[in-house]
């Protein structure tokens, strides 16, 4: 169960006290400027007034603390308040932190020490919510100064080992970092990005005075998410992985920004990664859904896109890959162009090989170019679309490529290396599969090659297979959609 935790950093501002002497305002005990309240005393003195004792921030919080019983009922903690009001049912625990200088070499700052502003917080939650409520305390040790940012980084390091071992995936975290000094609330924030990442939540608060004289604590902003911090590193993260075709590592990298729903570019990447993982797995019909309107006489997109997969194998190093997917877009593309020829005479049972049927060899056969050839199918009255049996068709059905150089390589010589490779355990170098496999020098020519037969098969006269793929338009837009974005 994921559990969700709220630090707080603890300053001078964070309580008000009821004060029947001074209009029965809530007046803040730590705000020691000059006040809207009437007259020329701060906030701060006239709670001292109130109280009868003339002393520092810390001893007055002290005396307050001292005497809980009694001031129970008028004191609140007027900045967090309102936040931990609203999201009492998802806390589970709450962690004040607070300063302790007095015996430490920054005494001088002891005055303003928030430990017992921390301990009255404390029992006002305990007395208010069920919720649990711990106070950790900075300064009160060598090496452990608030305004000493390195001290403070490794302190908060220490803090997160100590409530959140070896655990991020379970734990949300909601950081409220108004209070106390600004050099540990700057390391309290990257320490905890670095740690937590899409975990963190920041809210701010703005203050409102008359609000707060009337005892209404101060409104909080919208929530700052904590992976916007983190972007620009993410963002690099996530090109490279889609440099490498990575698309499930792009998207658990921008995952936790799909909650920006209303951001365009947000929307668009969670649909393109969503339909590219099906991409990346010859899942083309669901990749294709709802984002290409495919028309219904191209029969052969399935066949580029395959073979452009197999370029993107290529990329990540898998050269068996690459090579199967190569040589499946062009024999699966030799089976679409049968059963797209002559589809009334092609039957595909399911979970079974699709076969032409003999009757297309009949004297009412509209197709001439059979009417010799029923000596090619078998007892049954079949050929079934794959091995021999396809490649004669493919001849019947393109009688032009019999003489062509580059389909005799095919036939004689490719698809025997095919089943040579199929049929092994043994890693394919580079070389081989250019040289020995395709009889090619390089990626280039082996692209040029593979285009060649696609653009055969199928009739079209695409210029690359970059072109000829959807996958390979909507790999740009991603990448694109990623520079563009930007958290806010």
């Amino acid at each position: 169960m994921t559990k969700t935790i709220l630090v707080a950093t603890i300053g001078t501002r964070d309580l008000a006290l009821y004060c029947d002497e001074y209009s029965q305002q809530w007046l803040n005990i730590g705000n020691a400027s000059k006040s809207n309240v009437d007259g020329e005393d701060s906030q701060a003195v006239r709670v001292q007034y109130e109280l009868g004792i003339s002393d520092t921030f810390r001893n007055v919080t002290k005396h307050l603390s001292d005497n809980w019983e009694q001031y129970q009922d008028k004191i609140k903690p007027i900045i967090i308040g309102k936040l931990i009001e609203d999201y009492q049912n998802k806390i589970d625990t709450v962690y004040l932190i607070v300063t302790d200088q007095i015996n430490t070499a920054n005494r001088q700052y002891y005055r303003y020490d928030t430990l017992y502003s921390g301990y009255i917080i404390q029992k006002y939650l305990q007395k208010h919510y069920n919720f649990e409520t711990k106070v950790f305390i900075q300064g009160n040790e060598p090496n452990n100064n608030p305004a000493n940012f390195e001290q403070m980084f490794l302190w908060w390091e220490k803090f997160w080992d100590a409530i959140a071992p070896n655990n991020k995936n379970n734990q949300n975290l909601i950081l409220c970092l108004k209070g106390g000094v600004n050099q540990s609330s700057e390391a309290a924030r990257i320490t905890s990005i670095t740690r937590f990442e899409e975990k963190v939540i920041f809210y701010d608060f703005e203050e409102n005075t008359q609000d707060n004289l009337a005892g209404i604590p101060s409104p909080y902003t919208k929530p700052f998410i904590g992976v916007n911090y983190l972007w620009s590193r993410k963002k690099a993260e996530a090109l490279s992985l889609l440099d490498r075709h990575d698309y499930e590592g792009v998207n658990a990298i921008l995952s936790p920004y799909y909650q920006d729903s209303n951001n365009e570019y947000i929307r668009k990447l969670k649909l393109y990664l969503g339909k590219a993982i099906k991409w990346n797995i010859t899942d083309f019909d669901t990749f294709i859904d709802k984002l290409q309107q495919i028309p219904k006489d191209n029969w052969w997109w399935r066949g580029y896109e395959s073979a452009y997969l197999g370029f993107v194998r290529f990329k990540q190093g898998n050269n068996i890959e690459a090579f199967f997917h190569a040589f499946r877009a062009i024999e699966g593309l030799m089976s679409e162009l049968i059963n797209f020829k002559y589809t009334d005479y092609v039957i595909s049972p399911k979970g079974e090989t699709p076969y032409l049927r003999s009757s297309i060899c009949d004297k009412n056969s509209p197709f001439s170019e059979f009417k010799k050839q029923r000596g090619l199918f078998n007892q049954d009255g079949r050929v079934y679309l794959y091995g021999g049996g396809l490649d004669s068709l493919v001849e019947i059905a393109l009688p032009h490529i019999k003489n062509e150089h580059q389909w005799k390589r095919f036939f004689v010589h490719i698809k025997p290396w095919r089943n040579r490779i199929f049929h092994r355990l043994k890693h394919l170098e580079k070389g081989d599969l250019f040289n020995v496999c395709w009889e090619v020098q390089d990626v280039q020519q082996w692209k040029k090659t593979v285009l060649y037969y696609l653009n055969s098969l199928s009739g079209q006269d695409y210029p690359s297979l970059e072109k000829a793929s959807f996958m390979a338009g909507y790999h740009k837009e991603i990448k694109d959609l990623i520079q563009r974005y930007q958290p806010k």
